[in-house]
């Protein structure tokens, strides 16, 4: 899962707001903007996306695939 206000950034649903009203969601927009994450990884999507929204990087990995992440360039 992802921030609720970073899906229409990564996807062009037009339904999005129904999908994403959740507990889960709403916990998971309070980390991002408390920690800010240079790197946030997401699966299980049909679709896979690579966007760079508020200075994080987000990574949607489409089922069935895999990545590979240069750790190097998200650590200190």
């Amino acid at each position: 899962d992802i921030p609720k206000h970073i899906t229409p950034y990564l996807y062009k649903f037009g339904y999005y707001d129904t999908i994403y009203s959740n507990t889960t969601n709403v916990y998971l927009e309070r980390m991002f903007y408390a920690h800010q994450p240079k790197l946030w990884i997401c699966g299980h999507w049909h679709d896979k996306s690579v966007k760079n929204v508020l200075g994080t990087d987000f990574v949607v990995v489409g089922m069935d695939s895999c990545i590979d992440i240069d750790l190097d360039k998200y650590t200190s």
